[in-house]
């Protein structure tokens, strides 16, 4: 379980009837917080010496009422210089699959993983001036490849890491993600340990929504406190 602190980076492509591109920083256009607090958390089961089970989770959810400074826009309409909105991007991620052993001593463990990520993805615009309420929402798997490693460099501190990506394309969705997580973990006794660590996660999503190819890129990157029980 950890405490993220991020920076977060979300960018949206609308291409409404193949004549008009917009491109929109929800941050910068809008006023959605670039940095956040959230909490994050990783498991895993391991039921044979070879072979285990590796879960990630993570959920953030960010809104703001802003008035924008110039025409926006957002789908398949225009939100004027001077409104008053209310912006949201909402984004849950569960990550589980089969974990592998690769390599495995007292001091080392090496093992890869094939997850399913399931990204849950809810973000809009509500304007009560010109009775805007436009928002596109997806539920879509992503599968993941990656490696996860685990070093024991003294009694008391262990070197952690993972990586993964995957690339997707079909006829109705496309998208790729990277995830990367580095940690230092200081174990205070047997089964329980604090650990030091930074994060990145990164998804780029192409999907229909009201007859328009949306696109979004999403990111977050960040330093992160947190625990580690073992049991």
């Amino acid at each position: 379980m950890g405490y993220v602190f991020a920076d977060l980076n979300t960018t949206s492509f609308e291409l409404p009837s193949g004549l008009l591109t917009a491109r929109l920083g929800l941050e910068e256009n809008l006023g959605l917080p670039d940095v956040r607090n959230f909490f994050t958390s990783s498991f895993i089961y391991r039921i044979t010496l070879r072979s285990g089970i590796y879960m990630t989770y993570y959920g953030i959810n960010r809104e703001k009422n802003w008035q924008i400074d110039k025409d926006i826009i957002f789908l398949n309409d225009t939100i004027h210089a001077g409104s008053k909105t209310k912006a949201y991007f909402n984004t849950q991620v569960i990550s589980t699959g089969y974990l592998f052993a690769v390599l495995k001593d007292p001091n080392t463990f090496l093992g890869a993983y094939f997850n399913i990520y399931v990204i849950m993805l809810n973000t809009g615009v509500k304007s009560d001036l010109q009775n805007i309420n436009l928002g596109v929402k997806m539920t879509a798997p992503l599968p993941n490849f990656g490696l996860v490693a685990m070093f024991r460099l003294t009694k008391w501190l262990n070197l952690d890491a993972n990586i993964g990506f995957f690339s997707l394309q079909t006829k109705t969705l496309g998208g790729s993600i990277y995830n990367l997580n580095i940690s230092f973990l200081f174990n205070a006794t047997k089964w329980l340990g604090f650990n030091l660590s930074y994060q990145e996660f990164d998804v780029n999503v192409d999907f229909p929504s009201n007859k328009i190819n949306t696109n979004v890129d999403y990111n977050f990157r960040g330093p992160a406190l947190g625990v580690q029980v073992k049991f």
